[in-house]
């Protein structure tokens, strides 16, 4: 009689004790890198060219969005004519923009692959499990404080985009 009452009590305590014993498994320390990503954008090779693809595109937008500004300003004294030339001027905007932002896509695409990549190699190289843009955690205030000399892998990551 005196088993079966300590029964009940002595699985309770053995619960009791496995659930506060400390497991054997614990995870490993997260080590987490910040990149200027705009500091590797710039090192990448063919960024200057991207750059001068931007300007070259502002620049032969610029002539078109200059008529089409003056047109406006003229506001509800504009004729019929100069309304029809406003809408001609949009439209031949709207579609060269357009081509002009799809070609600077397909420009960027294979240097956004080439970034990510050498940010993702060199974390991984470094044991980095999280990577963050120093400055989008800077300006979000997601991050308040980090030690530069440990956490920073930026150059790394701009020798290894040289490569």
């Amino acid at each position: 009689m005196k088993v079966a009452k300590l029964l009940p009590l002595a699985a309770a305590t053995g619960l009791a004790l496995v659930t506060l014993a400390p497991h054997a498994q614990t995870a490993a320390p997260q080590k987490i890198g910040f990149v200027n990503v705009e500091a590797v954008y710039n090192a990448h090779p063919g960024w200057a060219t991207f750059q001068k693809a931007r300007t070259d595109a502002a620049a032969k937008l610029k002539p078109t969005e200059d008529q089409i500004r003056a047109l406006q300003a003229k506001g509800t004294n504009i004729s019929a004519q100069e309304r029809q030339t406003l809408d001609t001027l949009v439209k031949t905007y709207q579609s060269t923009q357009q081509q002009l932002t799809d070609d600077i896509n397909k420009r960027l695409s294979p240097i956004d692959e080439d970034v990510n990549k050498a940010i993702a190699a060199t974390a991984k190289s470094q044991g980095f499990t999280v990577v963050m843009n120093r400055a989008v955690a800077a300006s979000s205030q997601l991050v308040i404080y980090a030690d530069e000399q440990t956490t920073d892998f930026t150059q790394a990551v701009v020798n290894q985009i040289k490569k």
